[in-house]
């Protein structure tokens, strides 16, 4: 019995071990998006680049609105919205 639970736990953590952080999936995904001439507009509904499928959907929301916004320099390198652009944008 106890061969056994430790035998999953190897597995498990061999599984585990071998999946591709977060943090650098998110890196991948933004520097394909950013680089990408015409990048998704809507994050659910576009198709997503290859870099991005293991991405979380938070994340990539955030990534693809980021892009979006940022043609027009929304943000600041700091990731502060500049909330009058943003009203000349939603106008």
């Amino acid at each position: 019995m106890r061969a056994r639970a430790v035998a999953l736990l190897i597995a498990a953590a061999a599984l585990t071990g071998c999946a591709q952080p977060q943090e650098e999936i998110a890196e991948e995904c933004a520097a394909k998006v950013s680089q990408m001439k015409k990048p998704p507009k809507h994050a659910m509904s576009d198709p997503r680049p290859a870099e991005c499928e293991d991405l979380n959907d938070e994340d990539y929301v955030v990534i693809v609105t980021h892009r979006a916004y940022n043609d027009e320099d929304i943000f600041d390198e700091e990731g502060v919205v500049d909330q009058e652009k943003i009203d000349k944008v939603d106008e």
